[in-house]
């Protein structure tokens, strides 16, 4: 199946799935193969049945497979919301490479970048970047910051900066499929911190019987809790909110 192609995509969920579709009529579909991480969601075997286009799971087939080629013996590897975390070797095989990932790169490298930029206070936003060993931290060859506002939550910042990013990689993809080499994003330097799911998991759980400064904040939300018009209030810049606190016990 790898025969004489020259591009290989791995994407993954619906969201890999919408940028193939605004991408998918710049493609050389007789030298790309498309390759699904994870579940093979119906709207995804539906969209290249229709198409007439085949593709198959990324599998540790499929990587030995692409091990027996020569090294840059292939033009594209494209990750397209996949989670895999490709060895030395097998990036070796491709000439370029190019990563989407969600947050305004060299900022919120590694796991769920939306939670911790609305934590830290950083800045939100979109990066296609050349594939590298070190997760998230290749050239930058494109970003975009999407604008946010408190008091957005992590949802709607994720929703904010997902629905931007399918017709922009589109664009992408077609001024740079020809390239043999990408222009470089020039940043500065900032933490090199990689986040992991681990780290997520950690910081999702406020512990009350410890000292704890986001205490007393969770004591002033349910204590002010009176009516409609009386709760805690909260000032960010010019503008005022009024604040309360939904708690509901987890199942044990």
């Amino acid at each position: 199946m790898l025969t004489n192609k020259k591009i290989v995509v791995v994407f993954a969920k619906k969201t890999g799935l919408e940028i193939i579709k605004k991408s998918i009529k710049h493609f050389d579909l007789k030298n790309t193969l498309f390759f699904c991480q994870g579940p093979q969601l119906k709207e995804i075997k539906l969209f290249f049945k229709k198409r007439k286009i085949k593709f198959a799971r990324f599998s540790k087939e499929v990587k030995k497979k692409i091990l027996k080629h020569k090294n840059a013996e292939f033009a594209w590897l494209l990750n397209l919301w996949g989670g895999e975390v490709f060895s030395s070797e097998i990036l070796k095989k491709f000439r370029n490479s190019v990563n989407v990932h969600p947050s305004f790169l060299p900022f919120g490298r590694g796991r769920d970048p939306i939670v911790w930029g609305l934590i830290r206070e950083e800045p939100l936003g979109f990066a296609f970047h050349k594939i590298s060993k070190k997760i998230d931290s290749g050239k930058i060859y494109f970003r975009k910051q999407i604008d946010t506002e408190f008091p957005d939550t992590g949802a709607i910042a994720y929703k904010k900066v997902i629905r931007k990013i399918p017709k922009e990689f589109a664009e992408f993809w077609k001024k740079i499929k020809n390239k043999k080499t990408l222009e470089v994003i020039s940043t500065k330097k900032v933490s090199s911190r990689i986040n992991k799911r681990s780290d997520l998991l950690n910081a999702q759980t406020i512990n009350l019987n410890k000292k704890c400064p986001d205490k007393t904040t969770i004591l002033k939300l349910l204590a002010f809790d009176f009516s409609d018009k009386f709760s805690l209030q909260i000032r960010c810049n010019s503008h005022l909110y009024s604040a309360r606190l939904k708690i509901k016990k987890l199942n044990e």
